[in-house]
């Protein structure tokens, strides 16, 4: 503990609270030997493997300040993210959903958030805007999956029509949703277990099961 502290260049104190903070999120788990508290990664926590490529990121720790403006946008579109709302501003609305796919490879948070924005967005999504904008991105399969996600989770089976046309029959390889860490074998083996029905029909793999994502959107669906 102290040495963690010491690389953290905070007081012992506080890296002792913030530790068990995470202890009880599930983001690190302990066990004493010796009478010694010793703290690992929580490896089975849904967003570990996302924690470590932000941390192995270059420049990681620094402000990123176009992804703050993204969690902004989208919390005006209704996602429950800790982020100052922001105003759209002339930017298509098509634009800030697909920013906020892109956006979510590297944060699992707004992956849960996205079908709320969708769900919330929906009579006002251009379909048409909608896959330029992915296309554009290079998202097409990753935006095919959170409308049907979506459609899944609400029941509005336009979204699951719209998602037919981003759809493509030539993608045989199946990719990772979330940015996984080189040689991680372990948040490969549970990205198997917990990957929906829903994102494997889109070649898609994750870390994170339904009951993710549902318990968020049946929480904030309905909130004003």
């Amino acid at each position: 503990m102290t040495e963690l502290a010491k690389r953290a260049g905070v007081g012992f104190a506080n890296a002792y609270r913030e530790l068990h903070a995470m202890k009880r999120l599930g983001l690190a788990v302990s066990e004493r030997k010796t009478g010694a508290e010793t703290f690992r990664a929580g490896e089975r926590h849904p967003l570990a493997a996302a924690l470590r490529a932000l941390v192995a990121a270059p420049g990681a720790g620094a402000p990123d300040v176009e992804a703050e403006r993204t969690r902004g946008l989208l919390r005006t579109l209704g996602a429950p993210l800790p982020a100052e709302p922001a105003k759209l501003a002339g930017i298509p609305l098509e634009e800030v959903l697909v920013r906020g796919v892109a956006l979510a490879h590297r944060d699992p948070a707004v992956a849960r958030a996205l079908p709320l924005c969708f769900w919330k967005s929906r009579d006002r999504i251009d379909p048409q805007r909608l896959r330029e904008a992915a296309r554009g991105l290079g998202e097409r399969q990753a935006v095919g999956f959170f409308l049907e996600l979506t459609a899944e989770l609400s029941g509005d089976r336009r979204l699951a029509e719209w998602s037919k046309a981003f759809r493509d029959g030539r993608r045989r390889i199946v990719r990772d949703l979330f940015l996984v860490p080189a040689g991680s074998k372990f948040q490969s083996r549970l990205a198997e277990e917990r990957t929906p029905g829903v994102a494997r029909r889109w070649g898609l793999r994750m870390n994170m099961d339904l009951d993710s994502f549902r318990s968020l959107f049946d929480r904030f669906a309905h909130a004003a």
